[in-house]
């Protein structure tokens, strides 16, 4: 389909023709048999790069300029950030040059592809919803830390500290005076924040400063000191599509960009209308948004698991106040240790199973090291229940977990990408499985 790429010479650079965008935001070539990944690259583009990296499978190339733009390529790239005297995207956005449907489109080609390859799903591509954009692609983070460091350039920051965030390299911090992807709101405080010259005082390097902000708050802001005890503070109020307003303790879970959280929530609703379980399983449950849910949507019995104590204080609290404590109870525990007594209980005919668990999925570990990070897998498949969803924010975790699940007789029914963080290499999946009896 695209015509092979070319070396210019042994050491110099290299013309290279890009045929996929890999999971991260890479753009993929391969030349003389060998991988090459090129940050800030189309699909289709000939480009021009130098070789930055070498390692025995891949090599990773430096984009020096395109030759053939593809007609998805921005003219000027979205969240761009000034650093010392010039400008360049946000560290993270790595579809700042890209159109936002063909981001949408590398996106859900992606998950088709961890779904048929790594999870071995035959037939993915029939089970593969539409995928759900973002409304808004930029200035849609309600949440944004920033790390305090010692000022290393002249020009930045304030009474020789700046604030910013990690580089590439994951050491380099450089300072930031707003974010492309954070809301007005919290780029306004932050603009406050940097005048004071008490709060320069105060923080220190290794610190990290938190801005978040609700609808009903407004713009908060903590700081987070290494080794010192969080002082306690009054919860945030969080809105909800089904529940309205909840409590969500201040440094507590919620999810980043509030739209697209809240179409999350819509779906699993209209799964929960069809499938009508008389009983559902809320693990990882955080401040119980999922499992409040549904109890509101009907479900008679709702039970949640998550090991933080804040939020499992905040959960019970909301189903108080929702009137749903009758239905709805959650506990604080590892979900690891608790899920098998929780689904010898719950699990069975008429019953659902929600997981909503980290980026390392439902096995911490991979290759599964010891029979701790099997567990739950394990629960899920001893004791399976009529319908199980599952909420990821981590494809190749997710395939790796679908795979232990098919063995354990689920079956794929469906999967939707949910671009929760637009720009970002980064995106969720709510994947619906039933059990084959």
């Amino acid at each position: 389909m695209y015509p092979e790429s070319t070396a210019s010479s042994a050491s110099g650079p290299i013309e290279l023709t890009i045929s996929d965008i890999a999971f991260g935001g890479d753009g993929v070539a391969r030349l003389d048999g060998t991988v090459y990944f090129v940050p800030g690259t189309c699909l289709g583009e000939r480009v021009r790069a130098v070789v930055s990296e070498t390692r025995s499978s891949f090599r990773k190339a430096r984009l020096l300029n395109v030759l053939e733009p593809s007609p998805d390529r921005l003219s000027t790239p979205d969240c761009l950030m000034r650093i010392d005297d010039g400008l360049r995207p946000l560290p993270a956005a790595v579809y700042a040059h890209l159109s936002y449907a063909e981001e949408i489109r590398c996106k859900n080609a992606q998950l088709l592809g961890f779904l048929t390859r790594q999870a071995g799903i035959a037939d993915a591509a029939d089970r593969l919803l539409p995928p759900v954009p973002s409304p808004k692609i930029t200035r849609y983070r309600n949440k944004t830390t920033l790390h305090c460091a010692p000022r290393t350039r002249p020009g930045t920051g304030c009474s020789g500290k700046i604030l910013g965030y990690v580089l590439e390299d994951n050491q380099t911090i450089f300072d930031v005076a707003a974010c492309p992807l954070s809301v007005s709101a919290i780029n306004a405080e932050l603009a406050s924040i940097r005048e004071d010259l008490a709060f320069w005082r105060y923080i220190r390097p290794g610190d990290d400063l938190v801005l978040r902000w609700t609808r009903r708050n407004g713009a908060v802001v903590y700081v987070n000191r290494k080794n010192q005890p969080h002082q306690p503070a009054p919860p945030l109020l969080e809105d909800t599509p089904i529940l309205g307003s909840i409590e969500v303790p201040m440094r507590g879970f919620f999810q980043t960009n509030p739209e697209i959280g809240a179409d999350l929530v819509r779906t699993v609703s209209r799964h929960i209308e069809t499938l009508t379980p008389s009983r559902f399983v809320d693990f990882y449950s955080g401040v119980g948004v999922f499992g409040l849910s549904m109890a509101k949507c009907g479900v008679p019995t709702v039970v949640g698991v998550d090991s933080g104590a804040d939020v499992i204080r905040a959960a019970n609290q909301n189903a108080r106040k929702l009137g749903l404590s009758d239905r709805a109870a959650f506990q604080c525990a590892d979900v690891a240790a608790a899920a098998r007594e929780t689904l010898s209980r719950y699990a069975g005919p008429g019953s659902c199973i929600l997981v909503d668990p980290p980026r390392d999925g439902l096995a911490p570990r991979a290759p599964y090291a010891r029979s701790r990070e099997l567990r739950v897998l394990q629960a899920l498949c001893s004791y399976p229940a009529d319908s199980l969803i599952y909420v990821s924010c981590n494809p190749s975790t997710l395939a790796r977990d679908l795979v232990f699940l098919k063995e354990g007789g689920y079956r794929l029914v469906s999967a939707t990408l949910f671009d929760m963080f637009p720009r970002t290499a980064h995106f969720e999946t709510v994947a619906l499985l039933s059990h084959t009896k």
